[in-house]
């Protein structure tokens, strides 16, 4: 299996590199392979995947969560935040995650220059795209509440209650449509 991924990886599918990854990870054996090495190369040849998992692991280590609980090929130390901006906006169009973990750097302003008003715009552009998958509820429910907070408080947008109590119902009337 190794093989087969890595000829088709190396052959320039950028899927296969980010499989390879998973492989790799879950068996913690990269071999020759440095893990942001493999999911830089993936990255750049358009796997959304490991796009979202660069700027994942930046993420990680700006919001000082515990390494131990992200994953074994954990390489956050030597991703930077513009490199890691670059790749959760490559990763938007595919990936809703993406969304919320941009929008949290950018509304913090941890590891990256705070940009509220950017961070509205990639919420807003993910609470009404079409993202499909498992978790794609999940993180667009994320994405809603953070953009009702954003325009209560007034971050990044003028203070409108009226908007926010919108995204609020939004939220909840997506919710009771999941159950």
């Amino acid at each position: 299996m190794k093989e087969l991924l890595e000829s088709a990886f190396l052959g320039g599918c950028g899927q296969a590199g980010w499989h390879l990854y998973e492989l790799l990870w879950e068996h913690d054996r990269f071999g020759d392979w440095e893990p942001l090495d493999l999911l830089r190369k993936a990255a750049k040849k358009g796997s959304a995947d490991a796009q979202l998992e660069i700027g994942r692991q930046f993420f990680v280590k700006v919001m000082g969560w515990d390494k131990e609980l992200s994953v074994l090929g954990y390489c956050g130390e030597d991703i930077s935040g513009e490199e890691a901006l670059h790749w959760l906006e490559e990763a938007l169009p595919d990936q809703i995650e993406a969304a919320v973990y941009l929008a949290r750097l950018l509304l913090e302003g941890k590891g990256v220059p705070a940009d509220e008003e950017r961070a509205v715009r990639v919420l807003t552009a993910a609470a009404e795209g079409h993202y499909e998958g498992k978790a794609a509820f999940f993180y667009r429910s994320k994405c809603l509440r953070m953009l009702a907070n954003c325009y209560a408080e007034g971050r990044g947008v003028p203070k409108d209650r009226r908007k926010a109590l919108l995204y609020r119902k939004a939220l909840v009337s997506e919710c009771a449509l999941s159950d």
